[in-house]
């Protein structure tokens, strides 16, 4: 019996080389398989995580900017308050409406930046489009709260 089976192992050894090639072969594809699935997964994490460090840089350019603008207001107010101290009765009104386009400015930026702020609130939990259009609306809004301390007029300066 042990017999019959060498000798026909001894006869088909090119198609046994053949099967044992062949399943080395699907061994190796497989492996190959689950190695490139894991290489996409790990792609599309690390977009991802790409993507919410630049929506992040994007928020935090905005408030950046609004930091900016609050700053520039502050000093807008000192520069007017000083003005009346110096050139408006004691007892006027002061420059009120120039203060009260000051305080308009700062609200329309902090507005903007609340806005952008609601929208990544659930950052972790976006998916890339998501976290794309995040990060141009964060660049937009950061340009405009940049605009909109143009809107800002000091006082006029006077000969002292």
């Amino acid at each position: 019996m042990l017999e019959v089976v060498i000798d026909w192992m001894a006869n088909q050894w090119l198609a046994l080389a053949s099967l044992f090639i062949a399943t080395a072969a699907l061994f190796y594809t497989a492996l190959a398989h689950n190695s490139s699935r894991n290489a996409a997964t790990a792609a599309r994490t690390s977009e991802l995580a790409n993507l919410r460090i630049q929506a992040k840089s994007g928020l935090a350019e905005a408030n950046r900017s609004f930091l900016s603008l609050r700053s520039s207001c502050q000093a807008s107010r000192a520069d007017w308050d000083q003005y009346a101290r110096k050139h408006m009765p004691s007892l006027g009104p002061g420059p009120v409406a120039e203060l009260s386009n000051i305080t308009q400015v700062e609200r329309e930026g902090d507005a903007l930046l609340h806005e952008i702020s609601r929208y990544f609130a659930p950052v972790d939990e976006m998916n890339a489009a998501q976290l794309e259009k995040g990060f141009q609306d964060a660049k937009a809004a950061a340009l405009e709260i940049e605009r909109l301390a143009g809107r800002l007029e000091g006082p006029p300066t006077l000969f002292n």
